[in-house]
């Protein structure tokens, strides 16, 4: 059977036909956000015009989520899905059966199911994109928390001096962009721009690149720290450079050889890339509209 797939992001929804196998069929993408939940609507259902054949509609979306209500706990990036359900609304909308799924739990339902942490009982998911997102597998399973609001690391502090409640990529890069073309809100932010500037040894290009990766590796110490895990996932788009990895490791190294991590004794986790690269949200959305469907 055929389903509709769609990963819904920060600044775009891609989408796919996929089968039971978690095959992809075929996939596209819609680009700019929707300003209001009509428009949205109206996205949704001229691809539900377009593949007939697709039964039902599985989502990852960029915020957190009831998986079994699809009521909207914090709407990330799509504002006027505040206190909404997703899933009711869509359905009247669209008359099939639709089930939505956090985007970073998405990608640990894939990577747990078909990648890199088959094996693992105790692990996470740090997605780097817009923000960041994170995702836990505690005892084999996800971990949602009391209101299915665990693992929002977007806004979690990674100084040791002062708190900064911010730790996103898309910043990180702004002032990279900002920088360098002396603008305070430059256009054409992206990673593969920033990257080719890490490769021609741009020495704020380094620079900036050295301290976002030190505050990843801090992020992941404290989380460590904390629940003691066997491996995470690296995954998003910039994760398929690999300098970005090799940096997050040698920062994670230097992080473990400091005297207040010493004296734990808590060994280090093992730093994986996600093996479902930007098809992991899709894949995930369709394992857990599978699940659901189930009654798991």
């Amino acid at each position: 059977m055929k389903r509709l797939v769609l990963d819904v992001g920060g600044s775009a929804i891609k989408y796919a036909v996929m089968d039971d196998e978690l095959r992809i069929l075929e996939k596209g993408k819609l680009e700019g956000r929707r300003s209001d939940a009509g428009k949205f609507a109206e996205a949704i259902l001229s691809l539900r015009k377009q593949y007939p054949e697709a039964e039902g509609i599985a989502i990852s979306y960029c915020g957190e989520v009831d998986p079994g209500t699809g009521q909207i706990m914090s709407p990330g990036s799509y504002d006027f899905f505040e206190n909404m359900n997703l899933k009711t609304f869509l359905e009247e909308k669209s008359g099939t059966t639709v089930w939505v799924e956090n985007d970073a739990i998405c990608a640990a339902l894939a990577e747990k199911r078909n990648g890199v942490l088959q094996k693992e009982k105790n692990a996470a998911v740090l997605i780097y994109g817009t923000g960041i997102g994170c995702a836990l597998i505690l005892d084999g399973r996800i971990y949602y928390g009391a209101t299915f609001q665990a693992g929002v690391a977007t806004l979690v502090s990674t100084s040791r001096k002062a708190f900064i409640p911010k730790f996103r990529l898309d910043d990180f890069l702004r002032f990279f962009n900002g920088k360098i073309l002396r603008k305070k809100d430059p256009k054409g932010i992206d990673g593969f721009r920033f990257f080719r500037q890490v490769e021609r040894k741009n020495p704020l290009a380094l620079y900036r690149l050295k301290r976002f990766t030190r505050q990843a590796a801090r992020f992941i110490v404290d989380l460590q720290l904390m629940l003691n895990l066997e491996a995470i996932a690296i995954g998003g788009g910039v994760s398929a450079q690999p300098r970005f990895i090799q940096e997050i490791q040698q920062a994670l190294d230097q992080e473990w050889e400091s005297y207040w991590v010493r004296i734990t004794r808590v060994p280090k986790p093992e730093i994986k890339v996600a093996s479902a690269g930007n098809d992991a949200n899709l894949i995930g959305a369709l394992i857990h509209f599978q699940d659901m469907e189930r009654g798991h």
